[in-house]
């Protein structure tokens, strides 16, 4: 091909469409898109920085954002090529151009790649010179500590531009060509290629993770970026992009060979063409064939480690030996275990497991090296015969570089799989093996371990091995090596070796090695070190003026954890930077964060290290010499509400009891969850939470929770919060109402058992730190630990020292851990009095609690006297009574005294049948004629039953009630609709009714609402349509003992109505309005005829219909009218039309009363009497 001529031709087609206004128009567009988006990613800063508490990227960094952004950018230039190029061969022809074309000595191939290099060219050349702005501006920024900024190097943004954008817009740029030559009509061939555009994005969107990269024109949208790790010239990339490039290629010669001029070489183009496009078709289908290849690979892992016998698992008492890294090439491992074969083992083999991409595996029994052990599939099977004693010591020696796939085979969900927006961002390698970085963590088996891959978290079947360790690490020199345990150094001619040592065991180990730069310290006994990659070193500057505050702090918590015996065993703490693509969740039932292994805590890169708390200081004007407590505070309070694993408080407490030693047997995965949170709310007093958790298996939103703000509370952070909206969802009680701690269906059902879990353990856990206190629980958990340290210990164990120790579970605890049934509260006889000759003059507010269940439980009371105090929203002054127990069917009233009347009461059941929160609804009060009472005590336990009542009432949470015409696939479609575009929660379902909390539910579509005043018998709720059509019903079916006449009353809550403030009179019936533009809640219209509640009375065969005026409704029940009834079995249907689409129809609960009839006789001879 000719250079110039191509060259000649791009010039004359760039000449060409800078004349067309439309381009000028998108350039405009395109700029100040692409300016707008970059101002908002660099601005986007509060006054402090923010954690990363969710999925979305505005938790991150800008840098990290950098690859969505050029998605975007690039996106939008793609769209700018059609719009430039899909009229070129009109324009010709109205230029007279084409006569010109065909008399140039150009063959079809230089005229195809003149063109398209000319609407290529056109297109870069902005992207360019706004790169090369916004680098300048990034070099200039860099000098200015106040300049937002990406922060990012100008040079890491050239292989980000060329990978994402240059390969794509070439094929789109060949692509309209070709359909230029094809499709005349130009208006066609512009709503094809945008077509296809976008049909491409919408397919990308639907794919799983583990595809995405094979079928991006983006790849960087593929992967999260990493400074300290980058990916640019990974081979999936490489492949993407080359196959790209091929099929762009393809269209260029295929747009030769096809053009309609009489050259040479035409089949020659269209050969070479078909050729290019058969290449990088085949590159796409490598790339799709070695997906699923692996997946095939990890489903035979999966059944070669399923069919392993738990009895063929040996225990490993000690590791030694040596670790050679070779970053990005290999690892040499030298390991030896001390080893206890199992005693009655029904195999022949002792079974481990190891990373398959380890080779030439070599083995050692007590010095002697045999070769009658069989390694495949990632497991290492050892005759039993050449283990014939209680303990060998068994050396591995092995090569090779792990395969990264290997890792998690149990893991209760493959995010890989699934069309989930942003699991890139939780880091798609499950280990690092850069030549800048290696990162191994224990679920990727880079080193023996014991038994097969699964199922390891359960250790109801599988007791947890406790070693200790003793282990050299050999790395390059500048490398500095992080793993458990004190580090001794050993220097080397070229490389340098490290000694970890550690007495105190360990239930697995992590290893995280580069180039760092190193901070150090001791405190209290135990050596700190802070290791972050020399790319992030400003943080480290500007904390130095604040770190006396930091270790002071530091020193107080460990004291304050020496004073309850516990003392950090590992000897040193180590803090690392991690790269971004790390995977941060790991397998099993939990799928927990793989951020805080043994005498470790890892830092995504993404978070603290990059953080601009340089700016923040800045723009807070806090001088260094100044406001160190403020610093510190702030900086805490960053790590507690990090929800991706850097919150210290996630696994720092592990270290004292959980990973020293671990129980077994029934219920053990459970107890261990249970001492977990124990020790965490003793040693650090805070929460934490790990956001897989709450994103994957879903969370109710805010108005579903009552956070409480008792005066002298300390701040709600967002993992208390998060774990207030778990353990209100329904799901999480169906599981905690009909199966016990101990049958927690772990592996089959991951997601309800560990909603379960998380909600009755939060409640046990706070209960026994109130009723036992924070020194006696410590004892008792210190001297289980000592007692069992480095072995198992069973759920009798923990009764046993619990009761040594002086504490006494079996009264309430062990019922509520190891069985389903909970107590249940009724509020009973409130009332307001004041109280007899006292002075000052006060005020008593009364009621009864009773426990209607056999269960014993515990409850507290709050309440407040200001008139602002909102329970929901926990605002006002709201006190807090100490934990009331309440055995089965027991009753206690309750006495408050105080100098105003209480505005509100609520009554915390800890866990109950009740779930939450819920009110206690005091009686009006006419201050001038209340009546005075003697003085109460606050708690008196009193003898009280219920009355008993012969109506019969049927509520919408009981089994009579349901919805007819609505299945509960109707309920989830809605809320799936957008799951593909944003990563939103699962909508929840209550009883097969969907609650929807923040927005108005889509018409016709009954939905379950939590209110205070609704009728209930534990819990309040209702059920409500919008803009019904007649198409569905609530359905009341009750039994009754008898036939006969019997009156129908209908439950309206108060919700149900717009009330006055003042004095909750009724002003209008609450409705629904609706415009072209908006749906909202409003006044329903009350002067309308034919707004009414039609409900259809079915008895037996016979069926009528009664109409129910909702406009001269009141609050509470309504009178329907009396019926004869003829069958003990009645159902009630109440439509979902109430006559007008303004009208919401509440189906909350009916009642069918005896109507008695008089005995004329027997009233006179009453009179007479």
């Amino acid at each position: 091909m000719n250079i110039h001529t191509i060259w000649t031709l791009a010039k004359l087609e760039m000449r060409s469409c800078r004349r067309l206004f439309r381009y000028w128009v998108f350039l405009g567009i395109a700029l100040f898109v692409c300016g707008s988006l970059y101002i908002n990613y660099i601005t986007y800063f509060s006054s402090w920085p923010m954690s990363p508490s969710g999925w979305f990227l505005e938790t991150m960094e800008a840098r990290y954002s950098f690859t969505n952004m050029i998605e975007v950018w690039g996106t939008l230039f793609v769209i700018g090529i059609v719009i430039v190029s899909f009229d070129y061969h009109h324009r010709d022809i109205q230029a007279r151009v084409f006569e010109v074309l065909e008399s140039r000595p150009a063959n079809n191939l230089e005229l195809v790649v003149g063109r398209i290099l000319g609407s290529f060219i056109l297109m870069l050349l902005p992207i360019l010179l706004f790169f090369l702005v916004a680098s300048c501006y990034e070099v200039v920024a860099s000098f200015f500590i106040n300049a937002n900024r990406f922060g990012s190097l100008p040079l890491s943004v050239v292989p980000q531009l060329f990978w994402n954008i240059v390969p794509s817009l070439l094929l789109f740029s060949a692509f309209v060509s070709c359909l230029a030559i094809f499709v005349r009509i130009r208006m066609l061939v512009l709503v094809v290629a945008i077509g296809v555009l976008f049909a491409h994005i919408f397919f990308f969107f639907q794919l799983p993770q583990g595809l995405q990269s094979v079928f991006s024109l983006f790849p960087g949208s593929a992967h999260l970026h990493s400074d300290i790790a980058p990916i640019h010239n990974a081979i999936p990339v490489l492949v993407n992009r080359l196959a790209i490039l091929l099929a762009a290629f393809a269209l260029f010669a295929l747009v030769a060979a096809f053009l309609k001029r009489t050259q040479p070489k035409r089949v020659h183009f269209a050969v070479s063409g078909s050729v290019c496009l058969a290449t990088g078709v085949l590159c796409v289908i490598g790339l799709y064939s070695s997906y699923f290849f692996t997946e095939n690979s990890r489903n035979r892992w999966v059944e070669a480690h399923a069919a392993q016998h738990v009895e063929s698992f040996p225990k490993i008492r000690h590791i030694d030996g040596s670790i050679d890294l070779y970053p990005g090439r290999n690892i040499s491992v030298d390991l030896t275990l001390t080893l206890e074969p199992p005693k009655e083992n029904p195999t022949d083999v002792v079974v481990l497991s190891l990373n398959p991409g380890y080779r030439a595996l070599k083995l050692w029994i007590d010095g002697e090296e045999i070769s009658s052990q069989n390694f495949s599939h990632g497991l290492l099977k050892i005759p039993t015969s050449v283990l014939p004693h209680d303990e060998h010591q068994v050396r591995v020696v092995a090569k090779g570089k792990p395969n990264e796939n290997f890792a998690y085979l149990d893991q209760a969900r493959d995010l890989k799989k699934q069309a989930l927006p942003g699991v890139e961002n939780l880091g798609t390698k499950s280990f690092v093996f850069h030549p800048n970085f290696v990162a191994l963590v224990p679920g990727v088996k880079w080193y023996p371990t014991s038994g097969s891959s699964l199922n390891e978290s359960l250790l109801e079947s599988r007791p947890r091995d406790l070693f200790t360790v003793d282990v050299s690490v050999s790395v390059p020199k500048q490398w500095t090596v992080a793993m458990v345990g004190d580090r001794k150094v050993d220097h080397a001619q070229n490389r340098i070796t490290y000694q970890f040592n550690t007495t105190a065991r360990v239930p697995e180990m992590a290893l995280i090695a580069a180039n760092f730069v190193s901070r150090s310290t001791t405190i209290g006994g135990v050596d700190f070190e802070l290791l972050l990659s020399n790319k992030h070193e400003r943080n480290l500057n500007v904390f130095a003026p604040y770190v006396n505050e930091l270790e002071n702090w530091i020193a107080e918590n460990l004291e304050n954890a020496r004073q309850l015996s516990f003392e950090y065993p590992y000897g040193t703490f180590y803090v690392v930077e991690v790269p971004s693509t790390l995977r941060i969740f790991g397998g099993g039932w939990r799928m927990d964060t793989v951020l805080h292994p043994p005498g470790m805590m890892l830092l995504r890169e993404t978070a603290f290290p990059v953080a601009r708390f340089d700016l923040a200081l800045q723009r807070n004007q806090i001088d260094e010499t100044q406001d160190g407590d403020v610093v510190l505070e702030k900086l805490i309070q960053y790590f507690e509400d990090d929800l991706q694993g850097g919150n210290p408080y996630t696994g720092f407490s592990r270290n004292f009891v959980n990973h020293r030693t671990s129980p077994t047997g029934r219920g053990s995965t459970a107890l261990d969850y249970l001492i977990e949170r124990l020790s965490t709310q003793l040693i650090t007093e805070r929460d934490s939470l790990f956001v897989p958790s709450l994103w994957e298996y879903g969370m109710a939103s805010d108005s579903t929770v009552t956070v409480v703000n008792v005066a002298g509370q300390a701040r709600v952070g967002p993992a208390t919060a998060g774990r207030k909206r778990v353990a209100v969802l329904p799901s999480s009680w169906e599981e905690i109402e009909k199966t016990s701690l101990f049958d927690l269906e772990l592996v089959r059902k991951p997601i309800p058992s560990f909603r379960a879990l998380l909600t009755k353990t939060d409640v046990l856990v706070q209960l026994m730190l109130e009723q036992y206190g924070t020194e006696e629980l410590a004892y008792f958990l210190n001297q289980l630990s000592t007692d069992f340290q480095g072995k198992s210990y069973t759920l009798a164990n923990f009764y046993d020292t619990a009761k040594v120790t002086s504490i006494d579970l079996h009264k309430w605890f062990q019922g509520w851990f190891e069985a389903t049934t909970l107590p249940g509260y009724m509020i009973a006889n409130p009332r307001i009095t004041k109280i007899r000759s006292s002075t000052p003059e006060l005020y008593q507010t009364t009621f009864v609690v009773h426990n209607t269940e056999t269960v014993p439980g515990f409850i507290r009371v709050l309440s407040s006297e200001d008139a602002q105090a909102n329970f929901t929203h926990h605002t006002g002054n709201i006190r807090a009574s100490d934990a009331i127990f309440l055995g089965g069917r027991e009753s206690v009233q309750i006495s408050i005294h105080s100098e105003d009347p209480l505005a509100g009461v609520e009554i915390d059941p800890y866990l109950a049948l009740n779930r939450t929160y819920f009110r206690v609804h005091l009686p009006r009060y006419d201050d001038e004629s209340i009546e005075t009472a003697p003085e109460e005590p606050f708690l008196s336990f009193i003898e009280w039953v219920p009355p008993e009542s012969s109506a019969v009432v049927v509520d919408d949470l009981d089994p009579g009630f349901s919805i007819q015409g609505q299945s509960t696939s109707e309920s989830r479609n809605f809320s799936n609709i957008f799951t593909t575009v944003l990563p939103i929660a699962e909508e929840d379902l209550d009883l097969g009714l969907p609650v929807y909390a923040h927005a108005l539910p889509p018409p016709g579509l009954w939905t379950r609402k939590y209110d205070a005043k609704s009728y209930g018998h534990y819990r309040r709720t209702h059920a409500v349509v919008e803009e019904g059509t007649q198409a569905t019903s609530a359905r009341f079916v009750a039994t009754i003992p008898d036939e006969g006449e019997w009156k129908l009353d209908y439950y309206l809550p108060a919700i149900a109505f717009l009330l006055s403030r003042a004095d909750d009179t009724i002003v209008a019936v609450r409705g629904v309005r609706t415009s072209r533009y908006y749906r909202a809640e409003g006044m329903a219209e009350p002067d309308e005829p034919e707004e009414r509640y039609v409900l259809t009375i079915k008895d037996g065969d016979e069926e009528g219909t009664r109409e129910f005026d909702v406009t001269q409704a009141k609050v509470g029940w309504n009178d329907i009218g009396t019926f004869h009834l003829d069958s003990t079995e009645v159902e009630v249907l109440v439509s979902d039309f109430a006559g007008h689409e303004d009208i919401k129809v509440f189906a909350d609960a009916i009642r069918w009363t005896r109507v008695v009839p008089i005995d004329i006789g027997q009233e006179k001879e009453s009179a007479q009497r």
